[in-house]
């Protein structure tokens, strides 16, 4: 009996597994598709002109391409959302590729919407989609196709890294030595001990790995870094080839020194708009023309890097879609130009450019072959001498110099004195994001009420106008519309995160976390950025303040209609040592518990236990209707005379 029991109740809970599967799977999933659906095409519906990025790679058994839209709605909110991730069979052809694009921007009715540009890899086949044509002779994607930048830039770092065979063989045995550490157990824990010994930092070794170049420099970085383990290590174990001689170590220090702008430069343009691609190309190019090395294999590879940077870089200038984005990031403007162009010619065609912006923009099509650009192929560099700083500090260092006279134009229109007047403003800050100058997560705090909309002058009492963020800073301060007062207020002051340096995203991040008891102040510190933990022990203790000061203020009450709530008074006394007579200074306190699952309760210190004291917290306590138990003390006797309605 038990065993058809048991079978009977598998059985159900099977069919309870279906049913429940199937019901998420044709019913929820579907739903929540649609919503997001709607969603995503909203927000896409509010933004004026898109952009798009796209790619194609290979899995472990599928090959996929990718689609992301994004774009700047009218409020200045930046807006990026992933419109497809799909499977991709077959070749992946130019005629391919546009027709896979095609039917995406179809399927998300985007074919006619003003698009901007697609950025995309400079591999042909991606090109050539650009270029395809349908039967009628029209292009199957007529918009603009701007290379991306950090994929330029990795052809340049692995055309300076080809050049020497020298170099190859260096790296070969580099993989070789990490290879040997990653495989053997043993040998990572003998490294361990050694690093222990000589209290050098306990980092494992890192794999390059072929389609990141970058992963290369992390390598040789972390290589060069366990030079001393790593040379113990072959010493004790008699076996040299895992190790470097000193003149690999030496050209292993100058190739850091050569591919460390390439990596800063990389991770820039990853999270940054294409406006900088310029910038950031003329500070490249002045750290190798700058570099001084001694050994002639690594400096061979600063060459050829400097010359094909020449090669792939310097065109995009003459091209409409970056010399615009440079020139009307407020960071840059014309400051910062590459060589063989001098500022006035850049201006002339931007102004021209956006003179014409009417027009419908041109599809213009660049595959950055060998054989394109007529530049010397084996320029030489003449190093001066080094100068000192970060790769942004240079940045910085060639917006502030270039301050050439402008040729004013004899008779101005009104777009021409635009012009004039935006030139002659100052710059942002090079660290400052131009496009984020007003964050939705404020705009969304300020509707709420929790930071100023807007502001009273605290001396003339009239109104307050908010000016712009300035010198890195991420908000601008309140200032004084009269004239003739002019105080200035902090942007956050007098709220919530007055004296914080954290954002307000972070702070409702970890009141989020304390609310709901989640992580460690490691993984807080890791996920939100935050140098110490004692911010987060700081911030915590004042979500606790602000819910003792809120239930201080709002006292929650127990009980109601037929529930039972129990009532009485205890006296808190500490006795003298612990044993022995009364202290004199004890503490009468009275309090209500309710019966039931909540076991809700209150306590509150009273000086009296008569019923002029005990009366009053009973009714702000416990709700009308309650079923007070108490120990019948006389002070109690008038709460069913109450008119509140409560039973004894």
């Amino acid at each position: 009996m038990e065993k058809r029991q048991t079978k009977a109740t598998e059985g159900t809970a099977k069919n309870y597994q279906r049913d429940e599967h199937y019901f998420f799977r044709k019913e929820v999933l579907p739903k929540i598709y649609e919503r997001v659906l709607a969603k995503i095409m909203s927000d896409l519906e509010k933004c004026e002109v898109l952009s798009f990025t796209s790619d194609c790679w290979a899995g472990t058994s599928d090959n996929f391409i990718s689609l992301t839209a994004h774009g700047i709605d009218k409020n200045w909110f930046y807006k990026q959302r992933i419109l497809a991730v799909t499977n991709f069979p077959g070749e992946h052809t130019g005629s391919a590729i546009a027709m896979k694009l095609r039917s995406i921007l179809e399927q998300w009715r985007l074919e006619g919407k003003n698009v901007h540009c697609f950025v995309t890899d400079s591999a042909k086949n991606m090109c050539r989609a650009f270029k395809e044509v349908d039967e009628n002779g029209s292009a199957i994607l007529p918009f603009f196709n701007a290379n991306c930048a950090a994929h330029l830039l990795n052809l340049v770092v692995k055309e300076g890294l080809s050049a020497d065979l020298d170099i190859e063989k260096l790296f070969v045995k580099c993989r070789k030595i990490v290879g040997h550490f990653k495989k053997s157990n043993k040998a990572l824990g003998k490294l361990h001990e050694i690093q222990e010994f000589l209290e050098i930092p306990e980092h494992c070794l890192l794999q390059e790995v072929s389609t990141i170049w970058n992963s290369g420099l992390m390598m040789i970085e972390r290589l060069y870094e366990q030079k001393k383990a790593i040379n113990e290590y072959a010493y004790q174990n008699c076996d040299f080839g895992l190790t470097l001689t000193s003149e690999e170590w030496s050209i292993l220090e100058e190739l850091i020194a050569v591919l460390k702008p390439a990596e800063v430069m990389t991770k820039g343009l990853s999270k940054s708009p294409i406006s900088v691609v310029i910038p950031y190309a003329r500070v490249m190019h002045d750290e190798l023309y700058e570099m001084k090395l001694f050994s002639r294999k690594v400096d061979q590879v600063r060459t050829i890097m400097y010359n094909s940077l020449k090669r792939r870089f310097f065109a995009l200038q003459n091209q409409k879609v970056y010399a615009v984005s440079t020139f009307l990031d407020p960071r840059f403007k014309d400051r910062v130009i590459l060589a063989e162009m001098t500022s006035n010619v850049f201006r002339a065609n931007v102004i021209a450019w956006i003179k014409a912006m009417s027009e419908p923009l041109q599809p213009e099509i660049f595959d950055f072959d060998d054989q394109q650009f007529t530049m010397p192929p084996d320029q030489s560099v003449s190093p001066p001498p080094k100068r000192n700083g970060s790769f942004f500090d240079r940045l910085n260092n060639i917006v502030k110099s270039n301050t050439d006279r402008r040729t004013p134009t004899e008779q101005h229109e009104n777009i021409e004195l635009e012009f004039q007047e935006y030139l002659e403003s100052g710059l942002e800050e090079t660290n400052s994001n131009p496009i984020e100058w007003d964050d939705e997560f404020d705009v969304w705090l300020t509707d709420l009420g929790i930071l100023h909309g807007t502001r009273t002058c605290p001396e003339c009492h009239g109104g307050m106008g908010l000016e712009s963020a300035r010198n890195g800073r991420r908000y601008g301060n309140w200032r004084c519309s009269n004239r003739q007062c002019r105080p200035t207020l902090g942007f956050l002051m007098v709220t919530f995160f007055s004296g914080s340096h954290l954002t307000t995203k972070q702070v409702f991040a970890l009141s989020y976390y304390w609310a709901q008891q989640m992580g460690t102040k490691k993984q807080m510190m890791r996920e939100f950025d935050i140098k110490g933990d004692h911010t987060i022990v700081d911030w915590f203790n004042f979500f606790r303040d602000i819910c003792t000061q809120f239930f201080g203020r709002n006292p929650p009450r127990i009980g109601g209609q037929g529930i039972i709530v129990e009532i009485d008074e205890t006296l808190a006394v500490r006795r003298k040592y612990e044993r022995g007579r009364l202290v004199v200074n004890d503490v009468w306190i009275f309090g209500g518990v309710e019966r039931g699952n909540h076991h809700r309760c209150f306590m509150v210190p009273v000086e009296r236990r008569d019923a002029a004291t005990l009366i009053p917290l009973i009714t702000e306590h416990i709700l009308p209707g309650s079923i007070i138990h108490s120990d019948m003390w006389r002070a109690y006797g008038g709460i069913p005379n109450l008119p509140q309605g409560y039973m004894m």
